[in-house]
């Protein structure tokens, strides 16, 4: 192993194929000192420190045992997933509440667009992806969330069902989704009614019934439009 990356041991048992192809580009030091464009991607011994710093008090860091890639003076960060939703994406960590959603499918596309932010003057942030997708890895997915709801009750796992959430097949276990859909959070009913009206399936239409009588806007209003796209849907 390079000595380079050795110091991300400390975050993960053994460091993916993915990352320390990353890492060797980054060392490179190409992708760095670029803040007026969003890009400023970090050693992975500042990456290390970073993520520890965060995992002390934030707690979708802390669960989803994601790195910290960058420092951009943005306050927002993207991090990199070595398990579910997708392993070896990378979410955007906003710090105003916003959701935290999958931005790059990989590492080498997050490399393709702080490339592209570098060349051409545009804000990193203009060429995310945030596209929604179902996980191809539903089991370990459903087993996630099905844990994380679990322990809601005891501990701070919404960002984490906010997260996890936005890239599961509701119909694979309909009693769960139901339960998740009462959630007193309402950013976790939310997450599940955006997702529906982002790709909306018949299946769902009994899920998104229930979250449209929500007395939360921010629920009821997704989950309304998803209702319509639904019934408007060819037998």
């Amino acid at each position: 192993m390079n000595s380079y990356i050795q110091p991300l041991s400390q975050l993960l048992d053994e460091i993916p194929d993915d990352l320390q192809a990353f890492y060797a580009q980054v060392q490179t030091g190409d992708f760095s000192g670029h803040s007026e464009v969003e890009v400023n991607l970090l050693s992975p011994a500042d990456a290390t420190k970073l993520t520890l710093e965060f995992r002390e008090f934030n707690p979708l860091v802390d669960m989803s045992r994601c790195i910290l890639l960058d420092e951009a003076n943005t306050s927002d960060y993207l991090c990199y997933l070595p398990g579910p939703p997708k392993a070896g994406a990378i979410f955007h960590l906003s710090h105003d509440g916003q959701p935290s959603k999958i931005v790059f499918r990989d590492t080498q596309a997050l490399l393709r667009a702080a490339k592209e932010a570098i060349a051409t003057g545009a804000f990193l942030e203009t060429l995310f992806d945030r596209q929604s997708f179902v996980s191809e890895d539903q089991d370990e997915l459903l087993d996630q969330i099905r844990e994380a709801f679990s322990l809601s009750n005891e501990y701070e796992m919404t960002p984490l069902l906010d997260l996890l959430l936005r890239y599961a097949e509701y119909d694979r276990d309909p009693e769960l989704f139901s339960k998740i859909c009462e959630h007193d959070d309402f950013f976790v009913p939310q997450a599940i009614a955006e997702t529906i009206q982002e790709r909306p399936k018949r299946s769902y239409l009994l899920l998104a019934q229930k979250l449209a009588s929500n007395n939360v806007r921010q629920v009821a209003r997704p989950a309304a439009d998803a209702v319509a796209q639904i019934e408007a849907m060819p037998e």
